[in-house]
Formats: structure tokens, sequence, C-alpha cells
């Protein structure tokens, strides 16, 4: 998903300039591991690819992992690091960790990311804007066109867009649930919390992309 909506796995502002043998990447929220398994594709063997994640029950099991990607469980991002993960990578990618940060402040997360990069290294942090979400409407009369002999016809859409009660609904109750529990006003402002920990050329963005299926193809 988030390769679809972005378009690349490592932001291609991020200059790699170690041999494959001497790159170590890592992932702090691996979730299922797909970013990485995509990333060893991309980058082949031996470049090191290790993930972490409070939940490693949806990451394939170690013998159908390539040779070079190791997952492991930690107890939390906020935890002490153990000896081997300190200044022990070139990049580190953060994903979905808001539902974990605890108080609306990531500081204690930024300073364990900070702790594993290797001095010039990057972070790469991706988190869902749940705060500007919303629901994209169609028009009830916004339908195919329709061919009748050698005529094409199709209906003009209304300003009108379908009702999407359940959706809404939905919507509501994951915005309020998680303003109770993982408050997130914390990731509008993630690039002003880098750099007070001292990170620079801090670079920031949203993107929203339709996916291809769903764009209009004009011919």
């Amino acid at each position: 998903m988030w390769k679809n909506q972005l378009g690349f796995l490592i932001h291609p502002k991020i200059e790699i300039n170690v041999e494959p043998d001497q790159l170590s990447i890592a992932e702090f929220g691996t979730g299922t591991g797909v970013w990485l398994l995509d990333l060893a594709k991309k980058l082949h063997a031996p470049v090191r690819l290790d993930g972490f994640d409070v939940d490693v029950s949806l990451v394939p099991p170690p013998q159908w992992l390539p040779k070079n990607v190791t997952i492991r469980a930690l107890g939390n991002y906020t935890d002490k690091l153990p000896e081997h993960m300190i200044q022990a990578y070139d990049i580190v990618r953060v994903a979905n960790i808001a539902s974990t940060v605890k108080d609306n402040n990531p500081g204690d997360v930024v300073k364990n990311v900070m702790a594993m990069l290797k001095p010039n290294g990057y972070i790469q942090w991706h988190e869902p804007d749940t705060a500007h979400r919303h629901i994209l409407l169609s028009t009830p009369n916004h339908n195919h066109p329709q061919t009748t002999g050698a005529t094409t016809t199709a209906a003009i859409p209304t300003p009108t867009p379908n009702p999407t009660p359940h959706l809404s609904t939905l919507l509501r109750f994951l915005s309020d649930n998680e303003a109770s529990s993982s408050p997130r006003g914390w990731i509008d402002s993630l690039p002003d919390i880098l750099t007070r920990y001292g990170l620079e050329a801090v670079r920031a963005g949203h993107r929203f992309r339709m996916p291809d299926a769903y764009v209009e193809v004009e011919t």
C-alpha cells in the first residue's frame, strides 16, 4: 500500500553511499514484513534487512524469509535497545506505530530510532494521516458509458453524492476511539519534533493517489 501511494520504497532523496555488503536497513513497525520483503527483491543480498515489531504474529515463518531478512519481536518501541541495535543501521524506516505512542509524544521512540542510526544515517517515517481522512464519494448517475449500435452515450453526473451512512458511522467511531485512546496530533508536528531532536534535512509531505484501477483514462 505504501509503495503504491508514495511511488517508492526508499525515498529518492536518501543517498546510499556504502557498498551493498556494508548496507544495513531496519524497520520499526514491520507489521507483516511486506515492506522489507519488497525491498529484499529490489536490493538483493548481501544488504542486511532487519524488522522489529511488538507483534510479529503476521510475519511469515523464518524459513520463508530471504536469507538477508530477519524479523524480531520487541517488547515496546520505547524499551532500552540491546547493544547490537545501537548505531547499527544506515536507514531506519518507522511505520504505523501511532497507536503505541503515549501522551501524544513520540519523543522516546525518536530517541530509540536515532540511537539505531550509524553516523550520517537516515530516518524514513510513514504514518497514516487519520486527522484528514475522508470518504471519497461517487455520484448516483456517474455510470459507465452505454453503447447502442454505433452510438455511445454516457450519463451526466449529478452533484449529489451517494450516501454512505454505515461507512460514515465507522469513520466517526474510529476518530473518536483514536482521540480517546491514542491522540495523534503529534503526526502533523513530526517534522518539528525530529528537528528538535537534532535531525537535519527533514522533509515532510502528504500524499494521496487514487489506485490506478480507478484513474480515468482519456483516449
